[in-house]
């Protein structure tokens, strides 16, 4: 279905229809379609949309406004109602961490 247009909508567009110019300005798209952009938009709403159902009966939203401590100190606490609480929960390491750990891990 196709949703009115917002205010959110028209920034958006606006924005995907600039480019940065070999000078570092910005400048008007000349190839960018804005309907072409608004259908894209709408189908990844649609998708997500999909998804979203798909995985809420299994999956948990979580504020993720604030720092990586609130949001992994959020996570644990969703999570802490389906899984059995360990004597302790390890913070995840950060790349930096990983690799002076020698982990081996190299991202996230």
């Amino acid at each position: 279905g196709s949703r009115a247009r917002s205010a959110e909508d028209d920034v958006l567009v606006s924005r995907l229809g600039v480019v940065v110019d070999e000078d570092g300005e910005e400048a008007k798209d000349a190839d960018f379609d804005e309907e072409a952009a608004r259908r894209q938009m709408e189908k990844f709403r649609g998708t997500a949309a999909e998804l979203g159902a798909h995985y809420a009966a299994t999956c948990f939203q979580v504020d993720a406004d604030g720092s990586e401590e609130e949001l992994w100190d959020r996570v644990q606490l969703a999570m802490s109602s389906v899984l059995k609480k360990p004597k302790s929960v390890p913070k995840p390491l950060t790349p930096g961490a990983a690799a002076k750990a020698g982990s081996g891990l190299v991202g996230w």
